[in-house]
């Protein structure tokens, strides 16, 4: 049986790519997953969708994780409908494609309020 059986986890950055991949990964193995997205609900509810077609639970939730109060919603969601965390994988991240000495300040600090 799966360590992960009946454990509620969060994958920031779930709706497509590694993120995706780590969330169907963890359904295989028993986990409820929220599959945390920023921008495309659609592409979320394909993975939500993948998940339940597994035989998991699964719930999206959006959220831009470089801002404290919608992580904070994120939460208070995941508690109010499954109950308490149990794991989370920070998935999420972005990169600026250019040369550092080219990127502005605003640049750098969206890179690290998401990373």
């Amino acid at each position: 049986m799966s360590e992960l059986l009946g454990k509620v986890v969060i994958v920031t950055g779930a709706s497509y790519g590694i993120g995706a991949g780590i969330a169907l990964v963890l359904a295989r193995e028993g986990a409820t997953v929220v599959v945390n997205y920023n921008k495309s609900k659609e592409e979320a509810d394909v993975i939500i969708d993948k998940i339940k077609s597994l035989g998991a639970h699964a719930l999206a939730v959006k959220a831009d994780i470089s801002k404290v109060n919608e992580v904070q919603n994120m939460v208070e969601i995941v508690r109010g409908k499954l109950g308490e965390i149990d794991v989370l994988v920070n998935n999420a991240g972005i990169m600026r494609r250019m040369p550092f000495i080219d990127s502005s300040e605003q640049d750098w600090d969206e890179v690290i309020a998401v990373n």
